[in-house]
């Protein structure tokens, strides 16, 4: 689809006529931005309708296929914290992260996905856990099982 559907049940009727990028007489690029803004505007619009201030949604991002991103921007994938706890945002933000869809400084926001869990703990426990005063540790690299 290209909108947003009130009622996405009516997607499952087989008789349901609505647009899709298929029927865009469009190249795959732009294809491809319909996509996204459709995927975007689709998870954005459950938060606000279905989200609870206790909520906490996690979107990572999917590596850029080629065909769309040159090799010179990499393999990098966006990661996005929406919460309306500030506690838990405060501990992304220490690193780095920053309000909104664009980060502020690309070059310095980046981690590895194998530091996020960690990263993810600790936020969580400063916004929801018993003890506050905890202070779990980032683990950039996530946790090393073996050491050589």
């Amino acid at each position: 689809p290209t909108k947003i559907e009130d009622d996405y049940t009516k997607l499952n009727d087989e008789n349901y006529s609505f647009e899709t990028t298929d029927d865009l007489k469009l190249n795959q690029e732009e294809k491809y931005k319909i996509a996204i803004e459709y995927q975007l505007d689709f998870i954005l619009d459950y938060i606000e309708k279905k989200g609870t201030k206790n909520d906490v949604f996690i979107l990572f991002g999917d590596h850029q296929p080629p065909f769309i991103t040159p090799k010179k921007f990499g393999n990098e994938t966006p990661i996005h914290i929406i919460s309306s706890n500030e506690n838990l945002n405060q501990v992304f933000k220490d690193i780095g992260f920053s309000d909104g869809l664009i980060p502020e400084n690309p070059e310095t926001t980046q981690m590895k996905h194998e530091g996020f869990y960690s990263l993810f703990m600790k936020g969580m426990n400063k916004a929801f856990g018993k003890d506050k005063s905890i202070d779990l540790p980032y683990l950039p690299d996530g946790h090393i099982i073996e050491e050589d």
